[in-house]
């Protein structure tokens, strides 16, 4: 049977709803990711310093795109706190305000590049 709206336990607009396990799942999947990629970078730096040789390029472009990943680790944690994969009438109006804010932000950049 469909769900209407009126189905749903919480009230519209409190953020307490069934996705809040699913956050705490992705929260931990990208902790684990961060640690899991620093170590791993932390890792190759320190064989290269044991082994005596130099660092080259690749080196600095993994330390590179290690800095992107924390980039949009965080970015993907602050807009899954802020709604990101909510129903719309389950986020508060001041979250709703600051990830259209973001959106905004987001989709004006792509426009000026194209």
């Amino acid at each position: 049977m469909a769900s209407t709206s009126s189905d749903h336990t919480w009230t519209s607009g409190d953020f307490e709803h069934p996705n809040e396990q699913l956050r705490w799942s992705i929260t931990v999947g990208l902790v684990f990711a961060f640690l899991l990629s620093t170590v791993a970078v932390g890792l190759r730096f320190l064989a290269r310093r044991l082994a005596g040789g130099r660092l080259y390029l690749d080196d600095w472009l993994m330390l590179v795109a290690l800095l992107f990943k924390y980039g949009c680790s965080i970015g993907v944690t602050t807009l899954l706190y802020n709604g990101l994969g909510s129903h719309i009438d389950t986020i508060p109006p001041k979250n709703l305000e600051w990830y259209f804010k973001v959106r905004n932000k987001t989709t004006d950049n792509k426009r000026r590049d194209c």
